[in-house]
């Protein structure tokens, strides 16, 4: 093994992501919340002091695991740092796309380029297929709702970046806060298991499919 991967192993058993990391991100998450804020004080020592001893409060109940295991934010920071990677890269690859399209970022979502919303919200379900498969029920149930509230009650609004495109990235974080959260066996596999029947995903996606069309005939009324 190269020096280098023998330091990072090194590293690791010193406590590199269980302890070191963890605590050098929620110190920076709330020494700049504080800092933004000023709840507290306008002090940058009282906000550091703060933050330092927030940060280390956190980590210690780790790793004297007090935390149950699947409300552990140690544990629920480092699975999801392991999604954060591919989410930046598709997010990049989504404004490259929109780049080369010659697009800017407040054009995405707005009623001069018809269909680009909806596209988005499709992209995302493929990543989600793809990266996360057995959530790929719920995030098509989340996307058809998303674009009926869309076409129902913002279809008389101007509409710009935060239309579509906020709730799809919300989607995105919430399947993988979800897979990142070993939430304990409840009733809801069972009700995930009966809206996958081939049944209801036809019928959720016939109501959707009417939906949209009546949302979009009564539009060109409103136009004419």
């Amino acid at each position: 093994m190269s020096p280098l991967g023998e330091f990072v192993k090194s590293a690791e058993g010193f406590g590199l992501t269980d302890v070191m990391l963890p605590f050098l991100l929620i110190f920076t998450v709330f020494f700049a919340i504080l800092m933004k804020s000023k709840v507290l004080s306008e002090k940058r020592n009282v906000n550091l002091t703060v933050g330092v001893v927030l940060a280390l409060v956190t980590v210690m109940a780790h790793v004297l695991g007090i935390y149950p295991k699947y409300l552990d934010p140690v544990l629920v920071i480092n699975n999801i740092l392991q999604d954060v990677s591919i989410v930046v890269i598709a997010s990049l690859m989504v404004i490259l796309v929109a780049g080369i399209m010659g697009l800017s970022g407040n054009q995405i979502g707005q009623r001069t380029i018809p269909g680009m919303s909806l596209m988005f919200i499709i992209l995302i379900d493929i990543f989600i297929y793809i990266t996360f498969p057995y959530m790929f029920t719920t995030s098509l149930y989340i996307s058809i709702f998303i674009i009926a509230f869309d076409r129902l009650y913002n279809r008389n609004k101007e509409r710009g970046w935060p239309s579509m495109i906020t709730p799809g990235l919300l989607l995105i974080w919430v399947i993988i806060i979800r897979n990142a959260i070993p939430f304990p066996p409840t009733h809801v596999p069972a009700i995930i298991e009966f809206l996958e029947k081939p049944i209801m995903l036809s019928a959720v996606m016939f109501i959707g499919t009417f939906i949209l069309v009546a949302a979009g005939v009564s539009e060109d009324e409103a136009k004419v």
